[in-house]
């Protein structure tokens, strides 16, 4: 428990160490989060790696080989992989998370899903988590997996962004 508490306190600090870049010298950043489920579960949300700490290994090393080796990899509180990629607009993000999403399915044969938000203005750590929480919420809710992006208003879904 201790474990988890201090990964999301890094995320955090990571994320807000980030924001202060955005704000002084405008470097946009973008995070994407990411839920999965094995081929055989019924497509309900459930996030199947929350506790199988040898799947997420898994999942968090296969993601190490798809992201930038700037990007920060790290589990929420509740067992979702986040990535933070600095220097990366909502369209780069989406194709990003495009990439994970596709290399978990044939490498792992997950179904993922993934929740994506670029910092804004007046962005808090909070708001940032938020926003691609609710992303995620979306992508998770459609029933299949995909990639959903938040936009400061709405979640839509990646392909409106971005074509892989």
């Amino acid at each position: 428990m201790e474990n988890k508490h201090k990964a999301a306190q890094s995320l955090r600090e990571i994320i807000s160490y980030h924001l202060a870049m955005f704000v002084r010298y405008g470097n946009c950043f973008s995070v994407a989060m990411f839920s999965a489920q094995t081929d055989g579960q019924p497509a309900n949300g459930d996030n199947v790696l929350r506790g199988d700490v040898g799947l997420m290994r898994q999942f968090a090393l296969l993601t190490a080989e798809t992201v930038r080796e700037i990007d920060f990899i790290a589990y929420d509180q509740d067992d979702n992989l986040v990535v933070v990629m600095p220097h990366t607009d909502l369209a780069g993000a989406c194709a990003a998370a495009e990439r994970v999403k596709a290399e978990a399915q044939k490498r792992m044969g997950l179904r993922v899903c993934a929740g994506v938000a670029m910092a804004l203005d007046g962005e808090t750590t909070t708001s940032l988590l938020e926003r691609a929480t609710a992303a995620l919420r979306y992508s998770s809710a459609t029933e299949g997996q995909g990639v959903w992006f938040h936009n400061g208003t709405t979640a839509e879904p990646s392909a409106e962004v971005v074509e892989v």
